[in-house]
C-alpha cells in the first residue's frame, strides 16, 4: 500500500509534546522506511544523472513537511528562558534558534564504504552489547539503510538510460569504482539525506580530492580519456545548476592533502576549467587557497571571477585549520574540515548547527546610548548603565557590557531551542556516515552523537560599530562637539534636522576599511573581545559554541529594527556586510581596505569571516590587471585573512541593466555568501551595488 499525503502529514504531525527521544528516532525511522520503499519514482527522465526521483510525496517533500513539524516544538523553548528574552527578539538586537541547515556528511566514508558497506557497517555495531536507547538507534538506521538501498534499486529500474541504470544497480550492491558512478553517488546520496532526512547538505564536499582516484582508474583502463572527464564534469554542473537549490550548492577545490602539501589534482584543475565555462548561478565554489598551490590554477579562479562566473569564495587554508584547532579540535580533523554553507568550517566529525544565534553590533552602540533599551520600542535588551561615561575608554568598556550581555541572551535562546532536538528530529542518513555516532550509537541530533557537537553565534554590523564609535569619540570626547545626551537625542530622532552634522560624519569622519590604524585595532580588539564572549562556552549538546562575523542577508532584516547611528547611517538601512568596510569607505583602495580587515586576528572566527572586494572592471583587464588580483589575493592570505570573495562589476553596466534587464540574463554578482542573477535582487539591493561601483 502506498504512503499518501495525509498519512505521512499525520505521521510528522502526531507529537503530544511530551514524545520522548526514543519515540522520534523510532517514528522518523519508520517514517523514511515508508517513503523509500513506497514513494513513487516519478522525476524527471532526461537527466544524465539520478535527480529527484520520488522525492516529491503528494506534491510536498518529506524535508518541508519534517520542518513543519519541528515549528511545532519551538513555543515551548518560550519557558525554558522566559518569556521577555524570547519577546525580545522581535528587536533584532540577538536571534537564537535552531540549525539543521548546515551539515557535511562524511565523504570519505561514504565513497570509501559505498551505501552497501554504510548498511554493513552500523549492523556489524549493532551486534555488540547496548543500552535500550542505543539499540534503537541502529534499529533506525539499519531499517532506514536497507530502504535506501531498495529504493535506489527501484530507480534503477525506472531509469532513462543504460547507463544510469548499470549505475544505480552497482551503487546498490557495492562502493563506486568509476567516475560516472562517483558521480552518481554525489547525487544519489544528496538526495537521501537533503530531500528525506531533513537535514540540509551544505555541501558536496571536496571534489577533486573525491574524484581523482577515479578519474585516474578510468583514464588507465581506457574508459575515458581528457575529452569524456570534461564532457562528465559538464553534464554534472548542468543538473546541478539546474536544482536551483537557494544560496546554491557548494562544493570546494584544494586544500592541503594527506602529505601535508596542496591537494591540487588533474580533477582540480578540470573542475575549476568547466566551471569557468559554464558560468551557471546556482553553484558556488570554495576554492582552498594554500601558499604552495599553482600560480595557474589561482589565476584560472581569478579569470573566472573577472569574466562573470564569480560564485567562488577564496579560503584561507592555514587560518581555517588554525581556528579550528585554537577551538580545540584535532589537528588531523582540523586539516580535514570542511566548508559548510557559504564560509562556515568543521573539522572531520563535527556538526557545526552554523547559524544558530545571530548578534546585531551596532545594537550594542545603540543600547550604550540609551541606557541599555532599544530606541525605537524602548524595550530593555542590555544592561542598565551607570551615569554618562566620562572618557571615551568609558564608554567603549559599557559597549563591551551590552555587546557581551546580548551575546548571552542569544546564546541562552539556541541553548534552549536545541535542547529540543531530542524531542524534534532525528537524523539516520546523516548519523550512519558518521564514526562517533555509528561507533557509539548516538544520533548526531537526538544525542549529540557528532565527534564535535557544536553551535555557533554569528556578530555582525563590524564597519557600522568600528564607524560609530569613532565617531562617538570624536564628536563627544575630543572635539566636543556635542555631550554623549545629545548625540543619543540625534541618533534617537533619526538625524532630523541634524543632516550638515549626518553628512559631515558620514563623508569625512575617519571610517574602517581606510587603513586608519585606530579603527583597524578596534576592530581586532571587538573581534577578541567577542572571541572571549563565545568560543568555547558550552551549549546544551554537549559542545560549544564558535564564533563567526559574517552577515549574509541577515544585516538587512536586522538593520529595519536599528534605529540610526552615530556614523550617519539612517534609521532602517542596512547595517555593513561581513567584515566590509560601509559602503563608500573603502575609498583608499582595495589594498587599504584589505589592510584594515586583516588587522583581525580571524583565527578566533572559526564559525567563518569575509571580506567582500570590489573591482571595477576596467582595473583588472589584461594581464596587468590579472596581476593586481592575484597580488590583492595573496595580501589577503599572507596576512591571515579566512575568507574573501570578488565582485568585478561596472556601474553603467548595472544601470542599463536595471533598465532593461532582458539584455542582461545572465549579469551575476555575489550578494553575500552566494551568487545571484542582478535582475532578480530587489530595487535596493540593486541600488546598492550601483552605489558600490559608482
Amino acid at each position: 500500500m502506498s504512503v499518501t499525503l495525509e498519512e505521512l502529514k499525520n505521521e510528522l504531525y502526531a507529537w503530544d509534546g511530551e514524545n520522548s527521544h526514543l519515540d522520534v528516532v523510532t517514528r522518523d525511522g519508520i517514517i523514511l522506511e515508508k517513503l523509500f520503499l513506497e514513494a513513487p519514482i516519478s522525476g524527471r527522465r532526461e537527466n544524465k544523472f539520478f535527480y529527484d526521483l520520488g522525492a516529491d510525496v503528494g506534491g510536498k517533500t518529506a524535508h518541508g513537511l519534517i520542518y513543519r513539524r519541528r515549528k511545532k516544538r519551538i513555543d515551548d523553548t518560550v519557558r525554558l528562558v522566559g518569556r521577555e528574552v524570547f519577546d525580545n527578539t522581535d528587536c533584532r538586537g540577538y536571534t537564537g534558534f535552531i540549525d539543521f541547515g548546515h551539515t557535511a556528511p562524511d565523504y570519505e566514508n561514504v565513497f570509501e564504504l559505498g551505501l552497501c558497506g554504510i548498511l554493513e557497517r552500523l549492523e556489524r555495531n549493532a551486534e555488540r552489547e547496548h543500552t535500550d536507547k542505543e539499540r534503537l538507534y541502529y534499529e533506525a538506521g539499519i531499517r532506514v539503510w536497507r530502504a535506501v538501498i531498495s529504493y535506489v534499486e527501484r530507480a534503477a529500474d525506472t531509469a532513462c538510460n543504460k547507463e544510469q541504470a548499470e549505475a544505480l544497480h552497482a551503487l546498490a550492491k557495492r562502493p563506486p569504482q568509476t567516475l560516472y558512478e562517483a558521480i552518481q553517488l554525489t547525487f544519489v546520496y544528496y538526495i537521501m539525506q537533503h530531500r528525506f532526512d531533513g537535514a540540509d547538505v551544505r555541501t558536496l564536499g571536496r571534489l577533486d580530492a573525491l574524484y581523482e582516484p577515479f578519474r585516474v582508474a578510468d583514464v588507465a583502463a581506457g574508459r575515458l580519456d581528457s575529452d569524456g572527464v570534461h564532457k562528465l564534469i559538464a553534464a554534472m554542473y548542468k543538473e546541478l545548476d539546474e536544482w536551483k537549490i537557494g544560496a546554491n550548492i557548494p562544493f570546494a577545490l584544494g586544500g592541503v592533502g594527506k602529505d601535508g602539501k596542496t591537494a591540487v589534482n588533474e580533477m582540480s584543475y578540470i573542475l575549476m576549467e568547466e566551471y569557468a565555462k559554464s558560468a551557471y548561478p546556482n553553484i558556488k565554489l570554495h576554492f582552498l587557497y594554500t601558499d604552495d598551490m599553482p600560480k595557474d590554477f589561482v589565476k584560472i579562479a581569478l579569470d573566472s571571477v573577472r569574466k562573470g562566473a564569480n560564485s567562488i569564495c577564496f579560503m584561507g587554508d592555514k587560518t581555517v585549520t588554525e581556528s579550528l584547532i585554537k577551538l580545540g579540535e584535532d589537528a588531523t580533523d582540523a586539516r580535514d574540515y570542511a566548508v559548510v554553507g557559504c564560509y562556515e568550517c568543521g573539522g572531520r566529525g563535527e556538526v557545526t548547527c552554523s547559524c544558530n544565534a545571530k548578534v546585531n553590533m551596532p545594537k550594542a552602540i545603540e543600547l550604550a546610548l540609551n541606557n541599555g533599551r532599544d530606541m525605537l520600542c524602548e524595550r530593555l535588551l542590555g544592561v542598565e548603565g551607570p551615569d554618562e561615561p566620562a572618557t571615551f575608554e568609558d564608554f567603549l568598556k559599557l559597549f563591551f557590557v551590552q555587546l557581551e550581555s546580548i551575546c548571552n541572551s542569544a546564546m541562552a535562546l539556541t541553548n534552549a531551542h536545541e535542547s529540543q532536538y531530542k524531542y524534534i528530529h532525528s537524523s539516520p542518513i546523516l548519523s550512519a556516515t558518521y564514526d562517533a555516532c555509528v561507533e557509539s550509537g548516538r544520533d548526531v541530533y537526538c544525542d549529540g552523537g557528532a565527534k564535535y557537537s557544536n553551535s555557533s553565534l554569528n556578530a555582525f554590523g563590524m564597519a557600522t560599530a568600528v564607524d560609530s564609535l569613532l565617531a562617538v569619540k570624536k564628536l563627544v570626547y575630543e572635539d566636543k562637539t556635542l555631550t554623549l545626551g545629545e548625540l543619543a537625542e540625534i541618533v534617537k530622532n533619526d538625524w532630523e534636522g541634524n543632516e550638515k552634522l549626518r553628512l559631515t560624519v558620514k563623508n569625512h569622519f575617519p571610517k574602517y576599511g581606510m587603513g586608519f590604524a585606530e579603527a583597524d585595532r578596534l576592530a581586532a580588539d571587538i573581534v577578541e573581545k567577542l572571541s572571549g564572549f563565545v568560543n568555547g562556552k558550552p551549549n546544551v549538546k554537549g559542545g560549544i559554541f564558535r564564533l563567526g562575523t559574517f552577515s549574509i542577508n541577515w544585516r538587512w532584516e536586522f538593520g529595519e529594527k536599528t534605529a540610526a547611528t552615530p556614523d550617519g547611517r539612517k534609521r532602517g538601512e542596512p547595517v555593513s556586510q561581513n567584515s566590509t568596510a560601509s559602503i563608500g569607505a573603502d575609498r583608499e583602495g582595495v589594498t587599504a581596505h584589505i589592510m584594515s580587515a586583516t588587522t583581525q586576528d580571524f583565527t578566533l572566527t572559526p564559525n567563518g569571516s569575509t571580506l567582500d572586494v570590489d573591482f571595477h572592471a576596467s582595473a583588472v583587464c589584461g594581464e596587468e590587471g590579472m596581476e593586481a588580483m592575484y597580488a590583492a589575493l595573496i595580501i589577503f592570505m599572507n596576512r591571515g585573512g579566512f575568507a574573501v570573495h570578488f565582485n568585478v562589476l561596472d556601474a553603467s553596466v548595472l544601470r542599463k541593466a536595471m533598465a532593461k534587464p532582458e539584455d542582461y540574463p545572465n549579469l551575476q554578482v555575489r550578494l553575500c555568501g552566494w551568487n545571484v542573477l542582478f535582475s532578480n535582487l530587489s530595487r535596493s539591493e540593486q541600488e546598492e551595488f550601483v552605489a558600490r561601483f559608482s
